[in-house]
């Protein structure tokens, strides 16, 4: 009985970060660290940024941003945390807040990473014309890349026009090979593009 009341009293501490161990009861683990910092200091920077993350890394995209929006409060000239918000509603399928925060991104310092995420947060709101401005914005302003590529194989993708689509991830990969996401995509558009020129 005292071993069972020990293992449920270091159960309860380490669930609430209070030991340092990453034992969490449900859901996937936030870091005990930054919670801790944030329960005795709740606008520590690096514990704001670090837990939003963590949280990313995880795939708790929504549980990221109430971090990475009161960072955003706090260091409102932050390139790389406006950077971070718009990776995070983008994820979390807010094309629209994506798309903000990317222009905040780039009104503080115009950068490829803006301008990509800004150009795929016009492409989630189904603005495909705006998206094709921003890649070739992208492609005069920073030269052509990978992630261009894909960007462009993403708006052909939700234009339904796969071979072009194909085409760009083919560019895509030709320049980054290690890019598990374009290659599945680029197999099931090959199957489909075979299948509809026949």
């Amino acid at each position: 009985m005292q071993a069972l009341v020990k293992f449920i009293a270091i159960a309860i501490l380490a669930t609430f970060g209070l030991t340092g161990c990453s034992f969490h009861l449900f859901g996937p683990p936030k870091d005990t660290f930054y919670e801790t910092v944030l329960d005795r200091f709740p606008d520590n920077r690096a514990a704001l940024f670090g837990q939003g993350q963590v949280l990313l890394r995880n795939g708790q995209y929504q549980e990221a941003l109430p971090y990475l929006k009161r960072l955003t409060r706090l260091e409102p000239d932050n390139q790389q945390v406006w950077l971070t918000l718009g990776r995070a509603y983008l994820e979390a399928r807010d094309g629209l807040r994506a798309e903000r925060a990317f222009r905040r991104a780039i009104g503080i310092r115009p950068t490829m990473d803006g301008e990509l995420g800004l150009g795929n947060a016009l492409m989630l709101q189904g603005d495909l014309s705006a998206a094709r401005s921003v890649a070739e914005r992208i492609a005069v302003t920073y030269g052509e890349s990978a992630y261009l590529w894909r960007l462009r194989g993403d708006i052909a993708f939700m234009a339904d026009d796969p071979a072009e689509a194909a085409r760009a991830y083919n560019e895509s990969l030709g320049l980054d090979p290690a890019q598990p996401s374009v290659q599945e995509r680029l197999a099931d558009l090959s199957a489909l593009v075979q299948v509809s020129q026949h």
